[in-house]
C-alpha cells in the first residue's frame, strides 16, 4: 500500500474515531472483559452502548497504530517522497496526538519526518498546555534528539571576541586526563580555589542525581535533567560557557516547553556547571591518590572540607577525603562533617565512619 493510501486511511480513522469513554470502574472493566467470551451476557442499554463505543475505539486506534508504523516504514524506504505527503503525514500525526491518549507511534512519526514539518509540530505540542502531559513529555524527548545536531554544531563554533566567559580562567583551561605530575597538582589546586564559592550556597550544587525509572516515573522526572541536556550539548567544555550561549540555552529550553523562566537561570546553571567541573577535578584527585597525592597535594583535605561547607560538589569532596584518609587532617575533617547538622543528611552519612 502506498504512503498516500495509508495517509488517506489515517485521515478516515481520525474522522471516525469516537472520544474515549470515561467513568470506568473496576466492575465495569471486569464486565467488559467477560463479554469478550460471553457475548450474550445481559447488559443495560447504557452498558451496551459504552462497550460498543469502546470496542470501536479500540479497533480504530489499533488500526491507526499499524498505519503509523507503515507510514514510518514508507518514509524510511523512500526518503524522496513528495513534500506534500510528508507535510500531510506530520499534520495527521499532530492531530492524532491532540485527539488520542495513546500517541507514541504518532510522536515517533513526527520525529522521523523531522524538519521542518515534524519539528514544527513537535514544538507546537510541547508548548501547548491543552495537550496531554505525557504526550508533551514524549514530544520533548524526541525534540531533544532531533535538535541535538544543531546544539553540537553550535558547540563547534569558536567563542567570539564579543562573548563574555562565565567561568574563571583556570576552569577554561582544564582538560581531563592530566598526568600525575607536580605541575598538574598545582593546576588542580588553582582550579579548585577559583571555583570555590565565597559563602555557603542556599541550595547544594549540583543537585542529587534522579534515580527514578525513565518510563514508569516520567511524571516525577525533574525538568532540570532535560535542561542539563540542552546546556551540556550547547556548552560541552568550560571554555564555551559564556553569557551569550547561556542565553541561547535558556531560549531553547523555553521553546522545548521546559520551566526556564527564571531570572537566575544564567547564575544557577553556571554554578551547576562549575560544581560538576569541581566533581570531575575531585575524581581526578581520587584516581591519583595512591602515593602521589600525599606528597604533591597536602592541601587537598582542607580544600575538600571547604567545598563540603559551601555545599558545592560535596559528595565528590567527601569521596576524596575517604580516598586519602591517611593524609593529615582527612579523618578529622570527616568527623567534623559527620557531626555538622548544617550539612545535608546524605553527606553526613557519607562522611560517617
Amino acid at each position: 500500500m502506498s504512503v498516500r493510501r495509508q495517509l488517506d486511511d489515517l485521515a478516515q480513522v481520525l474522522a471516525e474515531l469516537p472520544p474515549p469513554t470515561t467513568g470506568w470502574t473496576e466492575e465495569l472493566w471486569e464486565l467488559y472483559e467477560k463479554t469478550e467470551g460471553e457475548p450474550d451476557l445481559p447488559l443495560t442499554d447504557a452498558q451496551r452502548q459504552r462497550f460498543a463505543a469502546h470496542r470501536t475505539w479500540e479497533k480504530l486506534t489499533g488500526r491507526a497504530h499499524g498505519l503509523f508504523r507503515s507510514v514510518r516504514g514508507g518514509l524510511e524506504s523512500d526518503p524522496s517522497l513528495p513534500a506534500g505527503e510528508v507535510a500531510r503525514a506530520a499534520e495527521l500525526a499532530e492531530s492524532w496526538v491532540r485527539t488520542a491518549p495513546v500517541v507514541s507511534d504518532a510522536v515517533w512519526l513526527l520525529y522521523d519526518v523531522g524538519a521542518p514539518h515534524g519539528e514544527a509540530a513537535l514544538l507546537r505540542l510541547v508548548g501547548d498546555d491543552s495537550v496531554d502531559e505525557y504526550a508533551r513529555f514524549l514530544a520533548r524527548e524526541r525534540l531533544l534528539r532531533l535538535r541535538r545536531a544543531c546544539y553540537q554544531a553550535r558547540a563547534a563554533e569558536p567563542v567570539g571576541d564579543d562573548e563574555e566567559p562565565l567561568l574563571p580562567e583556570p576552569a577554561r583551561r582544564w582538560v581531563s586526563g592530566l598526568p600525575a605530575a607536580p605541575e598538574s597538582f598545582a593546576q588542580v589546586r588553582a582550579l579548585l580555589l577559583s571555583l570555590l564559592p565565597n559563602d555557603r550556597l542556599n541550595f547544594p550544587e549540583p543537585p542529587p542525581e534522579w534515580d527514578g525509572d525513565y518510563d514508569e516515573d516520567w511524571d516525577e522526572r525533574p525538568q532540570w535533567l532535560d535542561i542539563r541536556n540542552v546546556v551540556r550539548d550547547l556548552m560541552p567544555s568550560p571554555r564555551l560557557v559564556t553569557r551569550q550561549r547561556m542565553a541561547e540555552a535558556r531560549r531553547e529550553c523555553e521553546l522545548l516547553g521546559l520551566d526556564a523562566d527564571d531570572e537566575d537561570f544564567t547564575e544557577r546553571w553556571t554554578a551547576r556547571i562549575a560544581a560538576w567541573l569541581a566533581e570531575d577535578v575531585f575524581d581526578w584527585l581520587v584516581d591519583h591518590s595512591a602515593g602521589a597525592l600525599e606528597a604533591a597535594a597536602p592541601w587537598a583535605a582542607d580544600l575538600a572540607e571547604s567545598y563540603v561547607r559551601r555545599g558545592f560538589g560535596a559528595g565528590s569532596a567527601v569521596r576524596l577525603l575517604w580516598a586519602v584518609d591517611e593524609l593529615p587532617g582527612s579523618r578529622e575533617a570527616l568527623d567534623r562533617i559527620a557531626a555538622d547538622q548544617s550539612v545535608p543528611p546524605e553527606i553526613r552519612e557519607q562522611a560517617r565512619r
